[in-house]
């Protein structure tokens, strides 16, 4: 994955919660991938750890812990950031300081626990590893997991090649390795990497106004304003997608809710 700073840019820790109006931090936003994942957590066969890859501040495994009333389930916040990581350490939660690459099945599920099950989660991470990484990584994580055992997540990905064309080329022009997939390649990744999809669920969009995207990112003017045109010029105005206003612009991440199971 990115370095730290290509990963999240310069707002982490404390801050981390407050960017896109608070989005990342907000109850209701966080509703749906919060009840789906303890919509697969079986009282009578509980998993031995719920573990959240790019868990950052923690904040998805606060609101699951807090319904999920199990203290035996272990539930562990991953991240490569150690100021987000200090955010999380709290109650029920443990953190590991290590890229998603480099977590190992018997890390989580350590001694009498090792046999699992294992529920891996995963809020907005996919896209970090880039059109060159993601499948290594989701090889990397399937690895880690046993047939029948899941990986809920929550991933941007566009309903054609040129939505997602468009992002993953917003993304490029400040130098920002990320790739955004349609849904059909996002589909064939999973599937080639030993994963059937058991749910898929669209949730509402994320808009990101290019004020934000400029202060995350420490973009300045000009590159920004070479974004909007180089965009408006190529793909034109997509409602719902890429929308302009005078110099000014708002892109939005779709994003679904995956059950992908490891067959």
């Amino acid at each position: 994955m990115d370095e730290e700073l290509n990963n999240h840019g310069k707002i982490t820790g404390k801050l981390w919660d407050g960017i896109h109006g608070g989005y990342f931090s907000n109850k209701d936003a966080a509703a749906p991938l919060v009840l789906t994942v303890l919509s697969r957590v079986n009282p009578l066969s509980p998993p031995g750890a719920i573990a959240d890859l790019g868990g950052g501040t923690g904040f998805i495994l606060k609101e699951i812990a807090q319904r999920l009333n199990n203290p035996s389930i272990r539930l562990i916040n991953i991240d490569m950031s150690g100021s987000q990581l200090s955010e999380s350490c709290t109650g029920q939660i443990c953190t590991i300081h290590c890229p998603i690459e480099a977590v190992k099945r018997e890390t989580l599920l350590p001694q009498s626990g090792q046999n699992g099950p294992l529920l891996f989660i995963m809020r907005s991470v996919l896209h970090y590893f880039g059109i060159g990484g993601i499948g290594d990584a989701l090889s990397h994580i399937r690895r880690q997991m046993r047939h029948g055992e899941c990986f809920i997540h929550q991933t941007a990905c566009f309903e054609t090649d040129a939505h997602a064309a468009l992002l993953s080329e917003l993304f490029r022009i400040p130098g920002l390795n990320k790739w955004f997939p349609s849904v059909n390649e996002l589909y064939n990744i999973l599937s080639a990497n030993g994963f059937i999809q058991t749910l898929d669920k669209e949730v509402a969009a994320l808009p990101v106004t290019s004020r934000d995207f400029a202060k995350r990112y420490d973009i300045d003017d000009k590159v920004l304003m070479e974004i909007g045109q180089k965009i408006k010029t190529v793909y034109g105005e997509i409602p719902g997608v890429f929308e302009t206003r005078g110099s000014e612009f708002t892109f939005y991440l779709h994003c679904r809710i995956f059950i992908s199971e490891a067959v």
